[in-house]
């Protein structure tokens, strides 16, 4: 039998010889078994998680005792909050959370230029990291969009999309095409690759068989055989060794890309994997072209994510060290309708007028998210 609120009461139906010293731990037996009794230190708050595990057959009883979660305002309608979400052990987010109209939302940074969150937006009540970037060129990698203009191209996964209000995640959907000596040519890009492909992150380009020009400035410098690693600043075209017009494009001439977005939006910035639609975890980032067993979503550090309530209410969130995926079902334990996980581990940061909150240390970033206040301070 389990009381799973202070104090904290576990009965077994089993006699163990000892158990360990812990503060707040008392146990004795009867008749029924031993009883465990668990009282956390005054000022703090408890938690008992207790769970079966096989060979050989054993109880594990986890006792917690962490800080009590809290709430400070910062302006109307926006709060700095500090809670657990049990997945089932309690997880620490950290998290401004909004109110439906109390907030705007903005990206904010410059492509290829690293700085401190603050330094991006000095006025802003709150930040938090954005998308992802190449750290050697701080070349942003993936769909970012301001006030409709585009300032990084689709890699192909979830991005954070809006027009100035509620906010929503999804897989952009774009034609591409290329415009050379008066002609419109359709490509695909990296995250669909075509017949003809551009590539605009730092990188490997092309594939064995293909030929690649190199643009800078809309003029194209130079042709390569494929695969080319592609610097900070240029892009690529790949195409079939040989195969017209391409192939006929002399150094020095004018070729232009052009991307629309289907439907257009007023803002955008791509990160992912998505963890949470329509109430419920959709944490399957091999959709995304991410790779389930990459490092980059399974070792245990801080992640940063926003969410969103079916309302239209806003959290912009760092969570201790976890997974995404177990960030998802945290998320979605809340009641988060919705939630995508931004750029993460020593990118993941929270600020809150200016000061750092949650965690420690951060690093400079290429964007992120501002946040102010719509209805004053």
């Amino acid at each position: 039998r389990v009381r799973d609120r202070p104090p904290f009461v576990l009965t077994l139906p089993l006699y163990p010889e000892r158990f360990p010293e812990l503060p707040g731990l008392a146990w004795r037996t009867g008749p029924e078994g031993t009883t465990l009794r668990y009282i956390p230190a005054k000022g703090r708050l408890g938690f008992l998680h207790a769970f079966a595990l096989g060979n050989p057959p054993r109880l594990v009883v986890d006792l917690y005792a962490r800080e009590p979660e809290w709430t400070r305002a910062l302006a109307p309608g926006i709060r700095l909050r500090m809670r657990y979400a049990r997945v089932p052990y309690p997880l620490k987010l950290v998290m401004v959370e909004a109110d439906p109209g109390a907030y705007r939302l903005v990206p904010v940074g410059e492509p290829g230029r690293r700085r401190k969150l603050p330094e991006l937006a000095p006025r802003a009540l709150a930040l938090l990291n954005g998308g992802y970037f190449d750290p050697r060129t701080g070349t942003p990698v993936g769909l970012w969009v301001v006030d409709g203009v585009t300032r990084s191209y689709p890699y192909g996964r979830s991005a954070l999309v809006w027009d100035g209000g509620r906010v929503d995640a999804v897989i952009p959907r774009f034609s591409a095409w290329v415009e050379l000596s008066g002609r419109r040519i359709p490509v695909g890009l990296a995250a669909t690759p075509a017949r003809y492909t551009v590539y605009t992150a730092p990188g490997e380009a092309g594939r064995p068989g293909e030929e690649v020009l190199v643009v800078e400035g809309n003029r194209v410098v130079a042709r390569r055989a494929a695969p080319y690693r592609l610097a900070a600043g240029r892009w690529a075209l790949a195409y079939p060794r040989g195969a017209l017009p391409f192939a006929a494009v002399p150094l020095g001439a004018e070729l232009r890309l052009r991307v629309r977005l289907s439907p257009p939006v007023r803002y955008a910035l791509e990160a992912g994997p998505l963890l949470v639609a329509r109430g419920r975890v959709a944490y399957r980032p091999e959709r995304e072209r991410f790779d389930r067993n990459a490092l980059l979503l399974t070792k245990v550090t801080y992640q940063a994510a926003v969410a969103w309530t079916r309302e239209g209410g806003l959290w912009l969130l760092v969570s201790e060290k976890t997974t995404p995926g177990v960030l998802a079902r945290a998320l979605a334990g809340l009641g988060a309708w919705g939630a995508i996980r931004m750029d993460s581990g020593g990118s993941a940061q929270l600020w809150a007028k200016g000061k750092l909150v949650y965690p420690e240390r951060a690093r400079e970033v290429v964007n992120g998210l501002a946040l102010y206040s719509a209805l004053g301070q």
